[in-house]
């Protein structure tokens, strides 16, 4: 799936989501496979692989995977269990080997 802007998710979808914009995963959202976004927020759950600039895991929300991002925050009460990596970090091991 592909959109332009916001996306909200209240329902189940499992694949690929790639947004330009904020992906929002309501508590009633379970969202499975890959996800590219500038902003990801999750109150529902997310189980894969994200990139993204900015990631928060509100306190109903659930992570399961890897999450790639300049910041991430998790609130009081959410869940992360998974890998975090800073996506500067990600991008100097690509450049190291392409060299």
């Amino acid at each position: 799936m592909t959109a332009e802007g916001k996306l909200f998710v209240d329902g189940e979808f499992e694949g690929t989501i790639r947004s330009s914009g904020i992906v929002t995963i309501g508590e009633s959202g379970r969202v499975k496979g890959e996800l590219y976004a500038s902003l990801l927020i999750v109150s529902g759950s997310f189980e894969g692989r994200a990139e993204c600039e900015n990631c928060e895991i509100l306190k109903e929300g659930r992570v399961k995977g890897e999450i790639i991002s300049d910041s991430l925050v998790i609130e009081n009460g959410g869940r992360f269990e998974g890998f975090n990596t800073l996506r500067d970090t990600v991008r100097a091991k690509q450049e190291t080997l392409e060299a």
